[in-house]
């Protein structure tokens, strides 16, 4: 399974996160390609723009986001 072969890769790279968006587009039954009439994929790798607005909300994901960016970002720049 892709999903374990990333953990055990960023197992083996200490300060690496794993961020699946199966975590945040997968339920226990099944995976949601759309919601309504917004699709999330623009083909079957990329996420569309209704995608990338679902799954860059994720609490999950803003944690490991912010936490890698503190030590990029210079003092003073912004981060949208």
């Amino acid at each position: 399974d892709g999903n374990a072969l990333l953990e055990r890769a960023a197992a083996r790279h200490p300060g690496t996160d794993v961020f699946l968006l199966s975590d945040v587009f997968c339920d226990k039954e099944r995976c949601r390609a759309s919601e309504g009439d917004r699709f999330f994929y623009v083909d079957g790798d990329h996420l569309s723009a209704a995608g990338a607005r679902t799954f860059s909300v994720d609490e999950r994901l803003r944690a490991i986001l912010t936490a890698a960016l503190a030590g990029v970002v210079r003092p003073g720049a912004s981060v949208q």
